[in-house]
């Protein structure tokens, strides 16, 4: 289904073709350097790659599988926010951009692993100042994100 080049345990071209695909914003240059900092990891199903309350350290783009992503409730459980099914679909940037504790944790759906690319606090920081574009990008995401999160916590708290 999909050719992967591997360098030293590591995404070659395949992640740069994956930055392009999810942001087109990013020039040639940014995407190569991006995708040579990337790490590709599996996570099993029903694991955990995020929790929330953690602290941000990374930034995430979903290559397979499919995940959800849960907010804690005050009765102690936790609500679906979102599902993640879509090649491409990135999440983690909230915390990283806002300098934050994780908002929400994401866990793998289904019976299948999902296999997710990787990237630093400092790479994402780096991609974010040498990309104006991009930075608008994921901005516009994360204020649609918090506006449907605050909407969420309306409708919990009537």
């Amino acid at each position: 289904d999909e050719i992967l080049h591997m360098i030293d345990g590591r995404l070659g071209v395949g992640a740069a073709e994956q930055f392009s695909l999810t942001f087109p914003t990013l020039s040639d240059y940014q995407q190569e350097q991006i995708a040579a900092a990337a790490e590709l990891r599996t996570y099993q199903p029903a694991e955990v790659i995020i929790q929330e309350g953690d602290e941000a350290r990374e930034f995430f783009i979903l290559i397979r599988g499919e995940l959800e992503v849960l907010r804690s409730v005050p009765d102690g459980g936790e609500e679906p926010v979102a599902c993640l099914s879509k090649r491409g679909a990135y999440f983690g940037e909230i915390g990283l951009q806002q300098n934050i504790y994780r908002t929400a944790t994401v866990r793998v759906m289904g019976s299948v692993p999902a296999e997710v690319l990787v990237i630093s606090n400092e790479v994402f920081g780096e991609m974010m100042e040498e990309s104006q574009l991009t930075r608008a990008v994921i901005k516009d995401e994360i204020a649609s994100r918090i506006m449907k999160n605050n909407a969420l916590e309306k409708k919990n708290a009537s």
